[in-house]
């Protein structure tokens, strides 16, 4: 067949340590495998911590694409025998999840950067991701592509006055809940009382880590704050909850809320079921949230992400008058998927791709923010702090990637 394809999907679990890549990568992996089959196209799907590249070096050869479904030490293994030991030039469609708000130090700490080229495709989820790359890299081929889940969102048949509030992820000072509690508070007691404030999700202990500031505590910060602020009765922390299990209690009768500043809030996976789901959400106007704001402009309020020098904030009374906003406004939702989160245009943008391949094939080229980010990470690294690249909040390469996402 002249338009067949054979194209070899390295994807692994080693990422799984993520609740949201456990969504993810699988959601990517069925997106070619149901592309493959549409398209007519052969497809060797390998997973990279059960299996070496000899054993599939045959594949790898005589393939016309070679999609990276993440990025870890194992997955670098490969690219460095595709492209260093073997020479095979097969460009790369690379899913950049959380690596374009860092420059992609990533790749370059474990020696393969040097070995993308402008025929490479890097995939993220938001204009923010966009904009990182192309103010990191001269040349690097870019494209938007959602994500999207594959079961159904399940639906109340009313509103309830009750609705309470909700948080899901990661409990972390990256996501801003203690501004999220003392917002909360500020509500009146009569809304309160009827919309009391869930929060799902484990601790993460990671504190800042692109900025070195390590956290070990927020929790049990979080959990005094609510007592300080007399919500005990009002605010319940339901630890880590299975995602169907949560859309299973709550259904869509409830107010989600994230006011997230975190470098890898590329999409927002909680917020998409939420909103699939005909829930309301108060969210950041940030990286994959804004996204949102075409496709359900009835059923999100935004709240502004700011930098100050200690740190991402969004601005109390602001969010605390949103909040009481979103309650007063709240209507049904209406069930289904917006178009621009179907399957079927992630197999149409990903097929258009296809179709461009070959192009004009040559180094990739980093702008001096990936190279400072570069050599303040190996400076870093010399002093035992491997996951840092910024010296502060205030670092002038921090600022451009916070500017980026909150454009």
């Amino acid at each position: 067949m002249p338009n067949q394809k054979r194209i070899v999907l390295l994807t692994s679990k080693d990422n799984f340590v993520w609740t949201s890549m456990q969504e993810i990568i699988p959601m990517i992996e069925r997106s070619w495998c149901e592309l493959a089959q549409k398209e007519n196209h052969l497809l060797t799907t390998i997973n990279v911590e059960d299996s070496t590249p000899a054993q599939f070096m045959p594949s790898l050869i005589s393939s016309d694409l070679i999609v990276i479904s993440c990025f870890n030490t194992k997955i670098a293994r490969f690219i460095k025998i595709i492209r260093e030991s073997y020479k095979i030039d097969t460009p790369f469609f690379f899913y950049l999840h959380g690596l374009a708000t860092i420059g992609l130090w990533p790749l370059e700490r474990f020696g393969v950067l040097s070995l993308f080229t402008s025929n490479d495709l890097f995939i993220g989820t938001c204009e923010g991701d966009l904009e990182s790359m192309k103010i990191s890299f001269e040349n690097a081929r870019t494209q938007k592509i959602p994500f999207t889940i594959s079961d159904s969102p399940m639906l109340h048949d009313h509103l309830s006055a009750s609705a309470p509030f909700v948080y899901i992820g990661r409990i972390s000072p990256q996501k801003n809940l203690d501004q999220l509690i003392t917002a909360y508070s500020d509500l009146p007691l009569s809304i309160r009382e009827n919309h009391p404030l869930y929060l799902y999700g484990s601790e993460d202990h990671l504190g800042y880590p692109n900025i070195g500031q390590k956290e070990n505590t927020y929790l049990e910060k979080l959990k005094k704050l609510v007592e300080t602020l007399n919500l005990e009765d009002q605010v319940t922390f339901k630890g880590f909850v299975h995602r169907l299990d949560i859309q299973r209690e709550l259904g869509s009768n409830y107010i989600f809320v994230s006011p997230s500043t975190h470098s890898d809030e590329n999409f927002g996976m909680a917020a998409f079921r939420a909103l699939l789901s005909g829930a309301t959400c108060v969210l950041s106007d940030w990286g994959g949230h804004k996204e949102y704001k075409n496709h359900y402009p009835n059923h999100i309020y935004y709240v502004t992400a700011l930098l100050t020098d200690t740190g991402p904030i969004i601005p109390l009374k602001q969010f605390t008058e949103t909040l009481l906003l979103a309650v007063r406004e709240r209507q049904q939702g209406q069930p289904g998927f917006p178009e621009a989160f179907s399957m079927e245009t992630i197999h149409l943008l990903l097929k258009n791709e296809i179709a461009r391949l070959p192009l004009q094939n040559e180094s990739l080229k980093p702008k001096s923010l990936a190279q400072i980010l570069i050599s303040q990470q190996k400076e870093f690294e010399s002093q035992e702090d491997i996951q840092r690249c910024f010296h502060s909040f205030s670092d002038p390469a921090f600022v451009s990637f916070f500017k980026a996402y909150a454009k």
